[in-house]
């Protein structure tokens, strides 16, 4: 820069500081010509020259002055000597840019400003507005040069950054000022986009009046500027991905899709971009990750990101309650994915966008103009706003990993330098511990804590893994929740009951199946049986055979109204919820089958229609059970009044083969005669651990009596004729073993 005395007779301007304007860029006859800018920065200097240029033949046209003598552009008189040649030089320099931008484009040097023009489609006119106010905002010399004609010698020329002052720059007369004064409107892009906005308070201003500045995030991009500042960015994260694609396990034609329509987004909008001139609006790509935590959404957010190369951006969740508003978040959030071609993530979405809020309002407006790809990831689907549905392009739904998958887990989120001890298998943990992803990963990083150092390796021993899992096991089962879960050990041939029991028992995992297939739906069963511990144990059994756990629930817990005491903490939500709701809702680290026990005669209740009170939660209950996409028993006595609609069948299960009772009779009997067994049997039918149960009871009473320890048939029939007037429920909770 030079330091320049524009002075002249009858008219004295302030000293400047500018530079010699076209020096560096107007080329004369045989001087080598640069064919393309090196640099964005170089870019941002013509334009500057250029808006330079544009000032001073403003200024000439508005005073009616043909020389540069007697302005503040004196200065530049000796290669732009009249208003002629400036506005030559206009043409000339203008011509010449977007040349250059042509050959820097294929020279692969991105040029910030054109970048800006593609993402949001700016025309001509709406470029010469950014680059004007730009230069405006950050050169000290143009600045200058504008205080300079708005001396009180030539009064206020350019009231900058006002609308009419930019017109007045860009426009060569009023009626192109009228033509343009749109782009300054609400329906304009720039205004609509919030890449230029009206400063102050403009309710009562006239529209020339009003001052225009660019956006602090804009002015930043253009200027190349990667740094994060305070003003755009205290309530933006933004994270480089910490997972591969390697890392993530589910299932992988799901992945490949996930992967396949990501990498088409970003190959159309980087080839074609007629789709968004095309349909206007609407043209990102939303995706909607939703299912129990630790199934891998948020992992496989960072995989996307990272096979992409792109960064994720995230509001930062603590600061916007205390500190911020999210509704003037998200468009700084979703307007910075665009300029940094990076990803919208909204990890728990559920909290951010709540229903009928300003939050969703805000976001259902950016996704619509959104040109990015945006991720939303919720374990509470059915929280979002129905409105948010026509917005989503993919709806990914992440399940409970299968017994290979949890594995393949196991094995994938173990360190490189980590090995687990030879008495232990990755199979043998999937088998045991029915995990999430995330509570393998909490597994291993406790196991770490005790593990044993081998030079410079870790080995994870047995009891150490076990431990650390179990530990987790302990987590998933909350001590206010109604639900008692744990996974069974038993076959079903090995059932105590007949063998068309058994047989109808075996068929229904394949009929759960079909069901899934053909209605979408599961199987809701009753069990009738006088013991429950038996009809327990028939549920055991086939979520055995499903390779599932067993989720048991009390009936007239889940009916009854639930007062704030009986509200139950929810593993996924964290969220306190209704036990009715509980019992339908996504629960971690188990593929279950549920049993309710009905120790109450609730249901028989409903059915003669005596419990009028909670009849509308039992209709509640039905509805729920048909859409429920799982096996679902109710457990409770022989029922004779015909079941609802909505049951899929009905297993009374019937007292043992007589074989059976009779050899059962005879462990505790020894001392009778087969005779007596097989008319005791023949009577008095029961169950066997009913049979357990009395012979135990008649045991005692013998004991106190007669001081006998042998049973007889006499002692056997008081008790038994005492039990089936008074059964009492056996203790069905308090299974879950976990060894140590």
């Amino acid at each position: 820069m030079t330091e320049t005395n524009c002075m002249a007779a009858g008219f004295a301007a302030p000293t400047l500081k500018i530079s010699p304007l076209g020096s560096r860029w107007h080329v004369g006859k045989g001087e080598t010509d640069r064919e393309y800018f090196r640099t964005n920065l170089e870019h941002l200097e013509m334009i500057e020259t250029i808006m330079k240029l544009r000032l001073c033949e403003a200024c000439l046209r508005i005073k009616g002055l043909e020389r540069l003598e007697k302005t503040p552009f004196a200065r530049l008189a000796r290669k732009y000597p009249d208003l002629k040649s400036v506005r030559e030089g206009i043409q000339f320099l203008e011509g010449k840019r977007k040349l250059m931008e042509k050959s820097s484009l294929k020279e692969g040097i991105e040029l910030k400003l054109l970048r800006l023009a593609e993402t949001y489609g700016l025309n001509e006119f709406d470029q010469l507005i950014v680059q004007l106010l730009l230069v405006y905002q950050t050169s000290v010399e143009f600045k200058a040069l504008v205080e300079a004609c708005n001396d009180e010698t030539w009064g206020s020329v350019f009231p900058m950054p006002s609308t009419g002052a930019i017109l007045s720059i860009l426009c060569p007369d009023y009626k192109s000022q009228l033509n343009h004064l749109p782009h300054f409107s609400m329906e304009g892009t720039l205004i609509g986009e919030s890449i230029i906005k009206a400063e102050g308070f403009i309710r009562k201003k006239p529209v020339m009046d009003v001052n225009m500045s660019l956006d602090g995030q804009i002015v930043r991009f253009l200027m190349g500027d990667e740094r994060r500042y305070r003003s755009d960015f205290s309530c933006i994260e933004v994270t480089r991905p910490s997972a591969g694609l390697e890392q993530v396990i589910i299932d992988e034609k799901l992945k490949k899709d996930i992967v396949e329509y990501a990498e088409n987004f970003v190959r159309s909008k980087n080839c074609s971009p007629c789709n968004d001139n095309f349909f206007g609006y609407g043209t990102g790509l939303t995706m909607l990750f939703h299912g129990p935590s630790g199934t891998g959404k948020t992992m496989m957010a960072h995989a996307l990101a990272d096979h992409l190369g792109k960064k994720l951006l995230s509001p930062i969740s603590d600061d916007i309650d205390e500190l911020f508003d999210i509704s003037d978040i998200l468009p700084r959030l979703f307007r910075e994915a665009r300029l940094s071609d990076g990803i919208v993530f909204l990890d728990e979405c559920d909290d951010i966008i709540r229903a009928d809020s300003a939050a969703n309002r805000a976001f259902l407006i950016e996704i619509e103009k959104a040109g990015c790809i945006t991720i939303l990831a919720t374990n509470k689907v059915s929280d979002l706003d129905p409105a948010l549905e026509r917005r989503i392009n993919l709806r990914v739904r992440f399940r409970l990993p299968d017994r290979d998958e949890r594995a393949r887990i196991w094995q994938t989120l173990l360190p490189p330098n980590v090995k687990m001890a030879d008495d232990v298998t990755f199979e043998e943990l999937a088998e045991r511990f029915v995990f999430t992803g995330g509570l393998i990963k909490n597994a291993i990083v406790m196991a770490l804590n005790s593990a044993e150092k081998k030079g410079t390796n870790i080995i994870l021993s047995r009891k150490a893994l076990f431990k650390a899992a179990s530990y987790q096991a302990q987590t998933m089962f909350d001590t206010s929740s109604p639900e008692h879960s744990y996974k069974p050990d038993i076959s079903i041939q090995s059932l105590p009951i007949r063998a068309a029991e058994k047989a109808f028992l075996a068929r229904l995992p394949e009929a759960q199946r079909r069901s899934l297939e053909k209605r979408e739906c599961g199987i809701l069963c009753y069990l009738g049986c006088r013991d429950q511990e038996t009809a327990v144990s028939c549920v055991e059994a086939v979520a055995a055979e499903c390779d599932a756990g067993v989720s048991m629930f009390k009936l007239s817990e889940i009916l009854a109204p639930p007062s704030r005491e009986q509200m139950v903490l929810d593993r996924i939500t964290q969220k306190e919820i209704d036990p009715l709701d509980y019992v339908f809702s996504s629960r971690t680290g188990r593929n279950s089958v549920v049993a309710i026990i009905d120790e109450q005669l609730v249901l028989k209740n409903y059915l003669r229609g005596n419990n009028s009170e909670n009849a509308h939660r039992w209709q509640i209950f039905l509805k729920r059970a048909v859409k429920f996409p799982g096996l679902l028993f109710i457990i409770g006595e022989p029922l004779k009044e015909p079941l609802p609609f909505e049951f899929t069948c009905n297993l009374a299960i019937q007292t043992p083969p007589e074989e059976l009772q009779i050899e059962t009779w005879q462990k505790h009997l020894p001392r009778e005669t087969e005779d007596a067994i097989v008319s005791l049997v023949e009577q008095y039918p029961l169950h066997l651990k009913e049979i357990a149960e009395i012979a135990n009871q008649a045991m005692i009473t013998a004991m106190l009596k007669d001081n006998r320890q042998d049973l007889e048939v006499k002692d056997i029939l008081p008790v038994i004729k005492r039990f089936l007037g008074i059964r009492q429920t056996p203790v069905l909770f308090g299974k879950l073993d976990l060894d140590i």
